[in-house]
């Protein structure tokens, strides 16, 4: 960035007023860039000197100090200054040798001025070169800012941005927003249908890295740049990665790879610009998304719930969501596995996340609805992700339904992949008309609840191979079913939570390993005396006959009744 907003010693050697001035030694390191002038009065001039200063001195504080002579050019290296310019003459006859030996050991340029020249003819010009310099990049900086604003003023998008930057730094890019996992390239001297080649390129670590502008890249380590070298079809690439971030929260990445020219400076300040401008779009764009979240979920909550009926206005309504609620559709349900509430998808304290993540998910199911080529409507309520799929349109139910496993297994798959998140996936039968989508809703509902009764993380069910659990969710809400209950294990749910005992994960235990009391002691890490207590407690408390294959399959329908409807 120096050598951008800077000038070399070369160049400052070309100014009118250092037409008589010589380069006496040290010229190996006439490149380095000059930020100031300064003019040395005193020994101790370290202290008042920065990198990139062009120092100026009579020597005077050092003329009787041979020990200082010998130090000061390679302080001044170590300290990363441009230059020395010795006036000899008035206070020293000549330049010492060893300042002369220690210029060249150093390869630091050591220059002699005439003995005529003022000082402040040799700072001023400089000084206006360096200011003329920096206002023309501040002022190029100030129009690419504009440029780029004017895009998102305009309506544009990352696809727009990604042109911008590949046309004014005649390399190619990516720009990701990982928040909703859109991206758009431009590609520069390469093919953009091998691009994704590029992309997933393995890239090697900085060291590796061997810039023609060492300067730069030593610049590039004290920001957010990420630099690596990829070789792509026998192509040795640099490859810069740059987070755009807006409040400490990084919303993604801009890349780009010198396909066509190598890096400058300029090309930092430009890409800088942009991040900028990326952050701010990709901000409107999220906060434009979850408005329209808001109402397609809302929607979607009114329609299945009953709150609407499908009126000629409820249908164009569906349209302006670009859903065609003429057709016929199956419900999937996608909720994240081992939770019965939204709320307990991620630990406490962490709410915020989880809203993240559930957006994430619904745009990941969105896109991969997407790449199948679905008709679906898609939304987000307390259930999980809803999705009304019409999976092939005169297809018979076998088709479909395999169609539909075959969705719900890639979104559990993307789920896991992206997000680290394991989902059930429900999926209802598809119904005619508007009562028949609820009644898919409510399947595919049930179906997750059922999963997750049973333990399936990252599990995928259809209705129909709900079993036996089918029958029980045709009794929901019935008198009956809280009677017989009541007659069987509500005492013993009472029991537990009174006493604070275990004997309902005692009496699962037992039916799961089939009535085999050393299996549920082993399970349960608990001594087999033990085992035998509580179920002599549970016949005791409910009257039942574990025995009795009768009183066993009443108890054991009545705990999973219990597990869907009163846990």
């Amino acid at each position: 960035m120096k050598r951008e907003l800077g000038l070399s010693v070369r160049e400052v050697l070309l100014l009118p007023a250092y037409t008589g001035v010589r380069v006496v030694a040290g010229a190996k390191g006439l490149d380095r860039m000059v930020n100031n002038v300064n003019v040395m009065e005193v020994p101790d001039i370290l202290e008042w000197v920065k990198e990139g200063d062009l120092l100026l001195t009579t020597a005077y504080a050092i003329r009787h100090d041979v020990e200082a002579q010998r130090q000061l050019i390679p302080q001044l290296a170590r300290k990363g200054l441009a230059a020395l310019a010795i006036k000899p003459g008035r206070y020293i006859e000549q330049i010492p040798q060893v300042m002369l030996d220690a210029a060249e050991r150093w390869e630091f340029p050591l220059l002699e001025l005439p003995g005529e020249v003022s000082f402040t003819d040799l700072i001023n010009p400089v000084l206006i070169e360096i200011l003329n310099k920096q206002a023309g990049y501040l002022q190029q900086s100030l129009e690419t800012h504009k440029d780029f604003m004017n895009i998102v003023l305009e309506g544009g998008g990352l696809q727009e941005m990604a042109d911008s930057l590949a046309r004014r730094i005649e390399n190619t890019v990516h720009i990701l927003d990982q928040k909703h996992w859109r991206s758009a390239h431009a590609c520069v001297n390469w093919d953009c249908s091998s691009f994704e080649t590029l992309l997933d390129a393995p890239a090697f670590d900085q060291q590796h890295v061997n810039p023609t502008d060492q300067e730069m890249f030593q610049w590039l380590s004290s920001t957010s740049f990420n630099r690596r070298v990829v070789t792509v079809g026998g192509r040795r690439l640099h490859k810069l990665i740059i987070p755009i971030v807006a409040g400490r929260e990084i919303h993604g990445q801009v890349t780009v790879w010198d396909t066509n020219r190598p890096f400058s400076a300029s090309h930092l300040l430009t890409i800088e610009r942009l991040i900028t401008v990326a952050a701010l779009e990709i901000i409107s764009y999220h906060a434009v998304s979850q408005v329209e979240n808001r109402y397609r979920s809302e929607f979607i909550d009114h329609l299945l719930n009953g709150h609407h009926r499908l009126t000629p206005e409820v249908i164009e309504r569906g349209k302006v969501f670009g859903w065609d609620l003429n057709r016929s559709y199956a419900a999937l349900v996608v909720g994240a596995a081992g939770v019965r509430q939204e709320s307990c998808w991620l630990p406490e304290g962490e709410r915020s996340l989880f809203q993240e993540k559930k957006e994430q998910l619904l745009q990941l199911v969105e896109r991969t609805c997407m790449q199948w080529q679905l008709p679906v409507i898609i939304a987000s309520n307390s259930t999980g992700i809803v999705c009304l799929v019409d999976p092939i349109s005169g297809a018979d139910e076998h088709d479909e339904k395999k169609k539909l496993l075959a969705l719900a297994a890639g979104l559990r798959q993307v789920a896991e992949q992206r997000l680290g998140l394991a989902v059930i996936t429900g999926i209802g039968r598809r119904h005619p008309g508007l009562d028949g989508l609820r009644r898919s809703y409510r399947e595919a509902c049930r179906v997750v609840e059922v999963a997750r009764l049973l333990a399936g993380d990252g599990r995928v069910m259809h209705f129909t191979d709900l079993g036996p659990y089918r029958l029980l969710y045709l009794l929901e809400g019935n008198e009956e079913l809280s009677a017989y209950l009541e007659e069987t294990i509500l005492p013993l749910v009472r029991y537990d939570r009174e006493k604070q005992s275990s004997l309902l994960t005692t009496l699962d235990a037992l039916f799961t390993h089939h009535g085999n009391v050393k299996k549920v002691s082993a399970a349960l890490f608990t001594h087999y005396n033990t085992v035998l207590y509580r179920l002599k407690r549970i016949q005791e408390i409910t009257g039942r006959d574990l025995e009795d294959p009768e009183d066993r399959l009443s108890m054991e329908i009545a705990l999973r009744i219990w597990k869907m409807h009163g846990e």
